[in-house]
């Protein structure tokens, strides 16, 4: 799988089907190529393939994995990619999200989108 060069890409890492479209339907309107992805794994080769221009991540998810951790080796990996970390649940401390990064809590909007991928 190769990206399109002529937009940005952006991964979602969410769990949830329908959140996962809501983010989709958000950053492809805001002209990023987006690729869904449900586990690590799949953003892991993803993210070895192209430059990415955002990854917006669900704190929480199935099993082991733990959004916020994987966005922190992201941004340590990969300095050039923009952040987002998202929740529903509280249970983590934002003094955990990577240098950068940005939370939003569930539900969010496009407009908040918009506005971090702005500044």
């Amino acid at each position: 799988m190769s990206f399109p060069t002529s937009r940005p890409v952006a991964l979602v890492l969410e769990d949830d089907p329908v959140l996962s479209s809501i983010a989709f339907e958000i950053l492809q309107g805001l002209g990023y190529v987006v690729y869904l992805a449900s586990d690590v794994a799949e953003v892991t080769v993803l993210l070895e393939r192209s430059a990415v221009a955002v990854l917006l991540t669900d704190v929480f998810m199935p099993g082991n994995v733990n959004g916020l951790h994987f966005a922190r080796s992201v941004a340590e990996q990969r300095p050039e990619t923009r952040i987002i970390i998202v929740s529903g649940r509280p249970g983590f401390s934002l003094a955990l999200l990577p240098r950068d990064a940005t939370f939003l809590p569930k539900p969010y909007t496009e407009a908040q989108i918009r506005e971090v991928l702005a500044s």
